[in-house]
């Protein structure tokens, strides 16, 4: 790092502790443009022109929407009761910057990165949320800067704060909540058809282009999924063409995720596919949309950091950035783990990825399984799915061939299992909700069976707490009363395809198929 870049990542990461102790959001805006000016100025003295536009860009915008009077709240107003959050905020942030310094070039920037997000862990103000996303685009930039880059990095860094920017102005104004009160509810069904016959548009083109190894396994089956949603929708004239519009974008963004492979435009895709889910206005929606965006702030940190710093840094802010996004977004939790396992396939870990990828991927478990034991029986479906999404996480952490292989296997289910569920309260319906607990011969119970199988001979430990954890998610899917419906309609439902395709593959896949997917995970241990 050369004096001048080091003098203007010292200044940054001033200005980041000025914004932690700072109550008047008007002075935090000053201190972010100071920042925001020192991280262009090291983008230019490190000679990389192009990062330099977006800290000026992103600040513009931030000034504009903060600029209306009523855009989350007065911007000179003192935030009520942030005095007890700033002491520990402060000593947290220095902490970090002391533990940070053990990283020699990329120290400061690592620093302000981190305390951006500590800036939107103690701040509950939407506009602060806000900066506090703008300062970690700066830290990000300053990285950059020193590591290099390549591909859509500055476009990436721009993009990172012009969603909840976008949200929150459209919300001040009312936009948001008048597209989703006044968006035309057809008596006929026919938006409904339309959005199914997209959906398998969509799924067409996935299976005639061509495309990679891992894509043309799972851009079909992500597809199919939201197939199944549309269909089960079709006919209901209660949902407005607004949210239609919202499925049809994030399937989209969702299958360009999986099959580019460009990482930068995956990313990309996927923080579109956040902000398509994230999109209706509502303080409790700005603050999920809060934790998926500082989530994927990480992630990029991660990705930008792969083969550049010490792995522990790079792989801590990859992995901790996906469980983040998935807990937020739990739709995105599958192609999340499709872009795990092109990073595990493309490349050999290191030991500390695969220790960081078990904890993250047992804590994670453990978790859902907590949740399970408090939540009630009407919203199990999303604790269970990300459970099991868990278990594919900790497969691909065993860093080994078949742990790869078993995570393919449970993932091809989980998609089928899940894209089951969303057919409602039938039969079809209860009967994946069980598949997805992992009950004998169900849904994704021979996947499971594949991973334990691995986990017993690679990190016979972790068994302990997966069969922990396992309990309350088999007990959550018992199902407690099966929900009569009329004959025809039980036994049309569009659940069953996907049940019976889920079975197929589980227990009567063709050996060709299972030598192919072998084959395909047999990438670097």
């Amino acid at each position: 790092m050369t004096g001048l870049v080091d003098g203007c990542a010292g200044l940054a990461l001033a200005m980041g502790f000025a914004m932690l102790a700072i109550r008047q959001p008007r002075a935090v805006f000053w201190c972010l443009a100071t920042q925001a000016a020192a991280a262009a100025a090291a983008a230019l003295f490190a000679r990389e022109p192009l990062l330099a536009a977006p800290p000026v860009a992103a600040l513009a915008v931030i000034w504009m929407v903060l600029r209306h009077p009523t855009a989350s709240g007065s911007v000179g107003t003192t935030i009520p009761g942030a005095v007890g959050v700033t002491i520990p905020g402060i000593g947290l942030g220095l902490l970090l910057v002391v533990l940070c310094q053990y990283q020699a070039d990329i120290g400061l920037p690592l620093a302000v990165t981190l305390l951006a997000v500590v800036l939107a862990a103690i701040r509950r103000q939407p506009a602060l949320h806000l900066m506090a996303l703008g300062a970690m685009q700066n830290g990000l930039v300053l990285m950059a800067s020193v590591v290099g880059w390549d591909g859509l990095l500055p476009l990436a860094c721009l993009a990172l704060p012009l969603p909840l920017a976008l949200t929150l102005a459209a919300d001040s104004r009312g936009l948001i909540a008048r597209a989703w009160r006044d968006s035309p509810r057809h008596a006929a069904s026919w938006p409904g058809w339309m959005t199914l016959a997209a959906c398998a548009a969509m799924l067409g083109a996935t299976l005639t282009v061509p495309l990679g190894a891992l894509a043309s396994v799972f851009a079909p089956l992500l597809a199919f999924d939201g197939m199944v949603q549309a269909w089960t929708e079709r006919t209901d004239t209660a949902i407005p063409a607004a949210a239609r519009l919202a499925l049809l974008l994030r399937l989209g963004f969702v299958v360009l995720a999986v099959c580019t492979t460009q990482p930068v435009l995956a990313w990309l895709a996927v923080l579109a596919a956040a902000a398509t889910a994230l999109a209706p206005g509502g303080s409790a929606r700005q603050d999920h949309a809060m934790l998926a965006y500082v989530a994927a702030g990480l992630a990029l940190l991660g990705l930008l950091l792969l083969g550049d710093a010490p792995p522990a840094v790079a792989f801590l802010g990859l992995f901790a950035g996906y469980a983040g996004l998935a807990a937020v977004v739990p739709d995105l939790a599958m192609p999340l783990l499709v872009l795990l396992l092109r990073f595990a396939d493309g490349t050999g870990w290191p030991p500390v990825a695969g220790a960081l990828g078990m904890g993250i991927a047992l804590a994670a478990l453990l978790g859902c399984a907590g949740l399970l034991l408090r939540t009630g029986r009407p919203h199990r479906a999303v604790p269970l799915q990300l459970g099991q999404a868990s278990l594919v996480a900790l497969a691909i952490a065993t860093m080994q061939p078949e742990g790869r292989f078993a995570a393919i296997v449970l993932l091809i289910l989980l998609i089928l299992t899940r894209a089951a569920c969303r057919t409602g309260n039938g039969p079809a319906g209860v009967l994946a909700l069980a598949g997805l607990a992992g009950l004998p011969t169900l849904g994704v119970f021979p996947g499971v069976v594949l991973v334990v199988l691995v986990i017993s001979s690679h990190a016979p430990w972790a068994l302990l707490p997966v069969v922990a954890a396992q309990v309350p998610m088999l007990l959550a899917g018992l199902p407690r009363r099966l929900r009569l419906l009329p004959l025809q309609p039980a036994v049309l439902s569009v659940g069953w395809l996907p049940l019976a395709l889920a079975l197929a593959f589980g227990f009567f896949a063709p050996s060709d198929l299972i030598r192919w997917l072998s084959a395909l995970t047999a990438g670097p241990p």
